[in-house]
């Protein structure tokens, strides 16, 4: 694994991270896509990925641009954070008896998720160096590639028991 003695709890933190957000992103990815099936079927998604992919660029666009700040470790968390809090109104979401709800929040987890993919390794790359990036973010990439199937297998279960927007909070 080529963790060097110092580096155990950075190693350790860093993999937990990448398998918890990751695991979360597919609990929030099978629950937004649960949702719109369910209400709107399949027929919606054509215009759904037209539309994600303009949100897509102008969220992306945003987010790296302020990438550039000095303290980006401080601005990752808070956006995290931030996209914790939109996980949760997504849930709140869940409540409303009204349909049109299920297409925004499928978007929005859409791009939630989008920001996440950058903000993990941003995130990573502050707390490593170049060395320390080269010997660790395979067993942080492999860390989180393990908590995407361990979420595929245990959606099925917790969406059983808890219903599908409860993954939506598990996400936050």
């Amino acid at each position: 694994v080529q963790v060097r003695p110092g580096e155990e709890r950075l190693a350790l933190l860093g993999a937990a991270f990448f398998l918890l957000v990751q695991a979360g992103q597919v609990l929030a990815i099978n629950a937004g896509d649960t949702l719109l099936v369910d209400r709107f079927g399949v027929d919606i998604l054509p215009r759904l990925f037209i539309l994600l992919g303009a949100a897509t660029l102008i969220t992306t666009t945003a987010y790296a641009a302020v990438l550039g700040r000095p303290d980006r470790a401080r601005l990752s968390l808070w956006t995290l954070g931030g996209l914790g809090m939109a996980a949760i109104v997504g849930w709140l979401a869940t409540f409303s008896s009204a349909a049109a709800v299920y297409p925004w929040l499928w978007l929005g987890i859409s791009l939630i998720n989008a920001v996440i993919g950058t903000l993990l390794w941003v995130l990573a790359g502050e707390v490593c160096d170049a060395r320390q990036a080269k010997r660790l973010f395979a067993l942080f990439a492999s860390a989180g590639i393990l908590g995407s199937v361990l979420a595929g297998f245990l959606t099925g279960p917790l969406a059983r028991a808890l219903g599908a927007p409860a993954l939506l909070l598990l996400n936050a």
